[in-house]
């Protein structure tokens, strides 16, 4: 059960709903690093024997993998107020605390991966084998292939108004 189904409509409604996505190659090659680097994560011993081909096809068949289904709500409409971009974490967070009238602080860095670009490790099949799978995550969220993280038109993290999540003209 969601918080949306535990909480009466009008306070649920009251409270400033956030998250942050990441693109979607990015994230998919950290999220492997860091689960064959740390051997008490649940996944570990599942993932740990896999190449990063064999993880991108496990994790495609995860609908917690899938960006687009984190933000929904039960009308699978946008629930969130602001949804911010781990490629501008730090102005987004800051955002964010503006928005709560929190102090903010500055954000220690930490599960740092290697600084290679993930642009190096995709071959073309890979890189259209992630951008099929994860569609709508890439069409929802401007995300792209070989860039800094998002298309410059995108405004998704410079907005509170709610928004519905559209996909393919169907909400």
């Amino acid at each position: 059960m969601t918080a949306q189904g535990l909480m009466n409509p009008e306070r649920y409604a009251s409270y400033f709903k956030f998250a942050v996505v990441r693109n979607p190659w990015e994230r998919l090659l950290s999220e492997y690093r860091y689960i064959r680097n740390t051997p008490d994560h649940i996944r570990h011993f599942r993932v740990a024997p896999l190449s990063f081909e064999e993880f991108c096809v496990f994790q495609a068949r995860r609908k917690d993998a899938h960006q687009h289904l984190c933000v929904r709500d039960r009308h699978s409409d946008c629930g969130l107020d602001f949804i911010g971009r781990f490629e501008t974490l730090i102005e987004d967070v800051n955002a964010v605390c503006n928005r709560l009238n929190i102090k903010v602080r500055a954000l220690p860095h930490l599960n740092q991966s290697r600084a290679d670009d993930y642009v190096d490790v995709y071959d073309d099949g890979l890189q259209r084998f992630v951008a099929e799978a994860w569609r709508r995550d890439i069409e929802m969220f401007g995300y792209r292939f070989e860039n800094d993280g998002a298309n410059s038109d995108s405004a998704l993290s410079t907005t509170f108004a709610a928004r519905p999540c559209t996909i393919d003209g169907v909400r």
